[in-house]
């Protein structure tokens, strides 16, 4: 039986819509656990999944998020805990949350100014001045950055792949990597 890929951000995301679909899912989700007192304690790329299923070798797919058909989850919850009162969670949940979305969803900051400025918020960490956002209110203001956003904007394309922490920048969907040898990304593309 083909089990869901952890993959989740290693295909293009071909529109805002795309991202937007997915970033909410994610926030989506932590609302839902920390409602029910559910910490999920490790927030990692690697336990969110998507149900694409394709060749492992593959990176970067195009036409694979079709918001009527794409479905996204979180799994391992081997360290989750659940708290006896609301808001028993660790302040760091929502700042590794931040850093999951970080890099598949920074480069968006070019055309949507505000989606930065959530980023920057759900990262803030424990010891830092600030709004410390809980997932019921990121998720809220996600949703308010989404609905002013009109149809028309939602299907704008995307140009960047992901954001360069290292580097301060994003990286263009026609960038290649530079340290791995040319016949390696022949083969990947193929």
């Amino acid at each position: 039986m083909p089990r869901w890929p952890s993959k989740i951000f290693f295909h293009d995301f071909g529109t805002i819509a795309e991202c937007f679909q997915c970033v909410e899912a994610i926030l989506e989700a932590f609302d839902f656990l920390h409602e029910h007192r559910i910490e999920h304690n490790d927030v990692l790329a690697q336990n969110a999944g998507v149900n694409v299923i394709t060749n492992n070798h593959a990176w970067y797919l195009e036409g694979l998020r079709d918001p009527l058909r794409v479905r996204y989850a979180l799994y391992d919850f081997g360290h989750s805990l659940i708290h006896s009162v609301d808001g028993g969670w660790s302040p760091k949940e929502m700042n590794n949350v931040g850093q999951m979305l970080n890099s598949p969803f920074r480069h968006l900051q070019a055309q949507i100014p505000s989606i930065g400025l959530l980023l920057d918020d759900l990262q803030r960490s424990a010891e830092e001045e600030g709004v410390r956002l809980t997932a019921r209110l990121a998720l809220q203001r996600f949703q308010e950055i989404k609905s002013s956003l009109t149809t028309e904007q939602m299907q704008y394309p995307v140009h960047d792949r992901l954001w360069d922490r290292k580097n301060g920048k994003a990286v263009s969907k026609n960038d290649r990597p530079q340290q791995l040898p040319s016949n390696f990304v022949k083969w990947t593309e193929g």
